[in-house]
């Protein structure tokens, strides 16, 4: 699953961005204009990388904050929107000033893993690391 997430991801950026890093996700509609007297304005993405020597913050959620904090100060009056499904992220993010629009529903999620096999698996993250470092604890 991790990997088709992947291909996603690196296809679509392959395809959009220039090699500056920058491109269009979505171009200017104006169909609309005659009738509403509005249109949709051009969707922009730019990948900022990180500076030489940025060490992560230990919360995965934090460090996301962090960085959607530092393109907003080079956003200037664009602004940047931080989307998330994710509840807790959405919540603290808002309390520092970011905008947010926080996902709902199913759109784009896939379907649902087959959590008896996900259950087998070892993860890799850090509950995965704590859980097995208690239970190497617990058998000494």
């Amino acid at each position: 699953m991790a990997q088709g997430r992947w291909r996603s991801r690196h296809g679509l950026l392959e395809r959009i961005l220039n090699n500056h890093g920058r491109g269009t996700l979505r171009p200017v509609d104006t169909s609309t204009l005659p009738e509403t007297g509005t249109f949709r304005a051009e969707t922009l993405v730019e990948v900022l990388l990180d500076q030489p020597g940025h060490v992560r913050l230990p919360n995965a959620d934090d460090e996301i904050i962090d960085r959607a904090l530092g393109a907003h100060l080079l956003a200037g009056r664009h602004g940047v929107t931080l989307l998330t499904y994710d509840t807790g992220q959405a919540t603290r993010a808002r309390t520092t000033g970011l905008h947010v629009r926080k996902l709902a529903g199913d759109q784009g999620t896939g379907t649902e893993p087959d959590w008896a096999a996900e259950e087998s698996r070892p993860g890799t993250g850090v509950r995965a690391q704590r859980r097995a470092q208690a239970a190497t604890a617990g058998r000494e």
